[in-house]
This record gives structure tokens, sequence and C-alpha cells, in this order.
């Protein structure tokens, strides 16, 4: 084969495979062809990603470039790998030198940048990535509700990030702009601080890890004159007979409201084997929280009922709103313990002793007080509708005698509002039954 027909020969094959790549879409004759070569090269590569190290939820950059070769028509690839796992291509073969990744897991990676050369040879550089907690600011006051004179502690704790921490605390009047600090950065976890006047205040605990990243937390903090007493409310669910204890319960935010253990009446309805479990919530501090119960039957049901609940600056709570699946169409509604009514008697019986019962504690309860004049107060609370007796007798030491009786029979309403029905007994000579005092 002369030189001259060898030549022609060639440019038929070489025109042929352009007709053939032309037909598949592709106008790169090396497109459709594998790579003659795959190598790791600092000199073709000079790809970088923009940081070593970074937290969980931040992003990186990973930036491809070439250098001597024909930049114009270099492609990238980016690929990663997470620790003993597989490589996992991220991003083919493109013409775009830069891509944007962000992990989703913590731990160490390694990341490989390719870049495919006109010639179809495939240069590579690697990385280490390594992917650290997000630093988290777990920071608390001890009150957020305090009486004026009164000293709060501040306590800085944080987590994630790169340890050692540091901290530093700041406040501000609530309707002012102007952060005062209280205490600058350093290893001091915890600090004390009596505000010098009444008011609204939002507190600021600044955390700070080796590497200078900050994570605020934000605190609300009252000062009153004086700190007002807890409201008490009631909540009644319905439950089961067998398991009244079904019901697990859960607050948004505990330092708002508390929530004591729930207790089952004695009040049964046997057709439909159910019970009342009541919960008594209290109010701490003004601020904002939920309150979720959910209870599971053993045949799989599932009821829940959410309230998202206020507490004013005066302790009182309201029930914004509430949703659930119950047993029956209506919500349980929170219903506040009114101190509604006492009685006062004379402690004037050298050798008697004043005791008091009442016929429904699910519907009144009672606590007495005594002063230094010997005069005792029953004070009661009405808890929900229904009727019930008082009866308050004053017996001998011996506890065999009745020197006194005096019984009342008691109405309370569904607003739990009181009505006495009636009063009876025996008591002092020349003086009149006590009477109830409406609070």
């Amino acid at each position: 084969m002369t030189g001259q027909n060898y030549i022609h020969k060639m440019t038929a094959v070489f025109i042929t495979l352009l007709m053939i790549c032309s037909c598949i879409g592709s106008t790169n004759v090396f497109a459709a062809v594998k790579p003659i070569f795959e190598i790791n090269s600092n000199v073709f590569n000079k790809s970088a990603i923009s940081a070593e190290e970074i937290y969980l939820g931040e992003s990186i950059k990973l930036t491809g470039k070439a250098a001597l070769l024909d930049t114009k028509k270099c492609k990238y690839s980016y690929l990663s790998k997470y620790e003993n796992q597989s490589w996992t291509t991220m991003q083919d073969f493109t013409s775009s030198s830069s891509y944007t990744w962000k992990p989703k897991s913590v731990g160490k990676y390694r990341i490989c940048i390719k870049v495919l050369s006109p010639s179809n040879a495939v240069y590579k550089k690697m990385f280490n990535l390594e992917v650290k907690p997000k630093l988290e600011n777990q920071s608390i006051i001890s009150a957020s509700h305090i009486k004026e004179d009164d000293i709060i502690t501040l306590v800085g704790n944080a987590a994630g990030g790169t340890p050692d921490y540091q901290y530093e605390f700041y406040f501000k009047e609530k309707n002012s702009d102007k952060w005062q600090i209280l205490s600058s950065f350093g290893k001091a976890e915890t600090i004390s601080w009596m505000p010098q006047k009444t008011g609204e205040f939002e507190i600021c605990i600044k955390a700070a890890d080796k590497k200078s990243k900050t994570v605020d937390k934000y605190f609300d903090l009252i000062v009153d004159s004086e700190k007002p007493s807890s409201a008490e409310y009631l909540l009644y669910v319905k439950t089961s007979l067998f398991a009244p204890y079904q019901w697990s319960c859960e607050l948004g935010d505990e330092d708002i409201i508390s929530v004591s253990k729930p207790t089952a009446l004695e009040e049964y309805d046997f057709a439909n084997a159910a019970t009342v479990l009541v919960y008594r919530i209290k109010t701490l501090s003004a601020g904002s929280s939920t309150l979720s119960l959910h209870y599971r039957s053993y045949h799989g049901e599932d009821y829940y009922l959410k309230y998202d609940i206020t507490v004013d600056r005066s302790l009182n709570m309201e029930v914004n709103s509430s949703e659930g699946e119950y047993f029956v169409k209506k919500i349980p509604e929170i219903n506040q313990v009114k101190q509604d009514f006492s009685i006062t008697v004379e402690d004037t019986i050298s050798d008697g002793k004043w005791q008091c019962e009442v016929s429904d504690a699910n519907v009144i309860e009672t606590e007495a007080s005594e002063n230094a004049d010997g005069i005792i107060t029953y004070n009661f609370n009405a808890l929900r509708s229904g009727y019930a007796s008082i009866d308050l007798m004053c017996k001998s030491k011996s506890g065999t005698v009745i020197i006194y009786y005096l019984v009342y029979n008691i109405y309370v309403d569904e607003n739990l509002d009181i009505t006495t029905e009636s009063v009876d007994g025996y008591y002092m000579e020349n003086s009149g039954l006590p009477q109830i005092k409406i609070e």
C-alpha cells in the first residue's frame, strides 16, 4: 500500500467515526470512548476544596481546575466517600468547574475531583474532610420570674463543635436595643446577677468553641416587686378502667408550667369500662408552653390531646387553643382551681380538737390553718361540679365524745361557683353557727 493510499484509507476511517458520533448526538469523537488512563496528578489537576473541616449543616464548595491543558475543553467530576463506605458520584463529568455539597453525617470523608482532558485522560486529586457536630448552646437560667432583690444564676453550657468552650453573658431591658455586658468571654460557666430594678429583661448567653464559632441563646426574665402566687388548674380525662395510667404527658416548657402525676378517681363507668384521670397543673412563670397527652389502647388505637398555653405576669393561665383525637367529640377543658370559701371556728376547748371531713374530695378539697389566738380557718377549693358535705367536729381528747358538730351541704356548678344548700349542727352557747365566707 502506497503512502497516499494509506492516508486516503485513514481519512475514510476518521470520517466514518465522525458520522457514527454524529448519529448518537455527540460532537466529541472521544466522548463515547473509555478514558485512556486515570491517574492521580497534582500537576495537571489543581482543584481545591473550600475547607477541610466544617460543622454539620454547613456546605463546602468543590472547585475543579486544570493546568497545562486546554481548560476550555476539560470536564470535571466530583465524588465522595464516607469513612469505610464505597465511593459515591455526586456529579458526573460536566463542564461546570464548581460544585456545592452539604454532607449529611458527622465523620470523616474522602473527596475526589477528577479532570477529564480533551485527550480523554483523567487526572484525579484527593482531599480529606472532617464534619464535626454542630455547636449547640445548651445554656440555662435558674428562673424566668423573680422578685426584686432576688439573685438569678446564669449557666453557660455547650456541646458539639470543637472544645474547649467559652461563654459571654449579656442583658438588656425588653424595650431597649442596648445590650449590657455582665461577663466577657471566659471559661467561667456560671455567674450570678441581681437586677437593679423591676421590669422585663432579655438575657443572652453566647457560647464559643475553640474555632471561634459562636451560638447565642436568649431568655426572658420578669422582675416584680412581689412575685405573684402560682395558680392551679385541673384537667379531667377519660381513661380505661383496666389501665387508667396508660396516658403519657409531655410539656413544651417545664419552666412555665408543671404537671403532677395523675390520679385516678373512684368514679366508674362500667358500661364503657372507663374511669377518670386527673392532672393538676401549676403555673410557674410567665411565658408560653404546650401540654400534650397521648394514649394508646390495647387494640392499637391512638388518642392525643394538645393544649397551647400562655401564662401572664400574674401567673394566670389561658388556653389559646386545643386539639386532639379523643374518646368523645368534646375535648376536655382545663379549669382553674378556685379557693372559693372558708369556715372559721374557735379552738376554745382545752380538752378537744377540731376535725374536718369532706364527703367527696373530688368536688371539694380543704386545707386548715391556725393563728396564735387559736382561731382555725378551713379553706376550701372547688374542683369540679357536684354535691359534697362538709362535717366539722370538735371531739374530746379520747375521741369518744363529740363536743360540737357542724354540717354544711354544698353544691358546685359547672362554673365552679358554690351554693350552700343547708347548714346544721350544734355549737357554742350564745353563738350562732359559723357561716361560710365566700372569697
